[in-house]
């Protein structure tokens, strides 16, 4: 009451501790909501103060959050629930916060301040944002789906390469594909595999742009073993070879992590191996 007594007393206010400013600031609002103090000297008092503390607009917003949760769980006095709703649209209009306080007070408060139209449509929305933003797994284009983001990719990794383009550009012409296609960053690890694959001849160049790139071996290492489990059931190409000895030569990768994805496992050449002594 001594403080509401001189709330437009600014000596009053500027003795304050941060911890008693908090207090100070619960104290005018509950004597606004229980009809011992104007709205509009509230946010008098207010808007001479948000100057000089950044945070008053989402202190009050917490204030008339909490305020809201009382009045629902005590016995309200005649007239608070229309005192505090009047109260949050003053304070909606004077410090244009609507969105904060949407964030803040339940949805059946900011439909009766008039702050969203509908209650049930405003929680199905924050619902579905919600769910977009914590629980939507992302997906990143495949090649079939993002044709053209792949064929720059393949486009930017197989041009003529001169003493002008250096890994580092072409690096950075890579991420901006990324990003701009939202390209999958494992597909992008194969493409630029199968790109070197292709020539080995510019072995200097291919390395140091995939050491750039790749800063994880064993994702490396994983996409080059699909690559290998593909032709399980056929014929490997030396290519394919020639780009994992180039790869194992620069310590790129670990012999100890390829060799499990290689076939035909051990217990086949070991089974092959004694029916050959057999035959013999």
């Amino acid at each position: 009451l001594k403080f509401c007594n001189g709330v437009g007393d600014r000596t009053v206010l500027s003795s304050l501790g941060n911890r008693d400013f908090r207090h100070a600031v619960y104290d005018v609002c509950q004597h606004v909501v229980k009809g011992n103090l104007k709205v509009e000297q509230a946010v008098h008092v207010f808007t001479d103060l948000k100057d000089r503390y950044p945070d008053l607009v989402s202190l009050v917003a917490d204030v008339l959050s909490l305020a809201d949760v009382e009045l629902s769980l005590v016995e309200e006095v005649k007239g608070a629930r229309d005192r505090l709703h009047a109260f949050i649209q003053t304070v909606a209009l004077a410090f244009d916060c609507e969105a904060l306080l949407k964030t803040r007070l339940d949805p059946e408060t900011l439909e009766n301040t008039g702050l969203v139209s509908n209650k049930s449509g405003f929680t199905q929305k924050h619902v579905k944002i919600k769910t977009r933003l914590y629980y939507k797994q992302q997906k990143f284009n495949l090649l079939r789906e993002e044709s053209e983001g792949y064929a720059k990719l393949v486009t930017e990794l197989n041009q003529e390469i001169t003493d002008k383009l250096t890994p580092a550009v072409v690096l950075q012409n890579i991420k901006s594909l990324i990003g701009c296609f939202n390209l999958d960053p494992n597909r992008v690890i194969d493409i630029l595999l199968e790109s070197f694959e292709n020539r080995p001849e510019l072995e200097h160049f291919y390395v140091e742009l995939i050491r750039s790139y790749v800063k994880d071996t064993d994702t490396l290492c994983h996409c080059l073993g699909f690559k290998f489990q593909f032709f399980k059931d056929e014929a490997t190409p030396t290519s394919l070879f020639k780009l994992a000895a180039l790869l194992l030569k620069n310590d790129l990768i670990q012999l100890e992590t390829l060799y499990p994805h290689l076939h035909p496992p051990d217990a086949t050449i070991l089974e092959h191996s004694k029916k050959e002594m057999a035959d013999c």
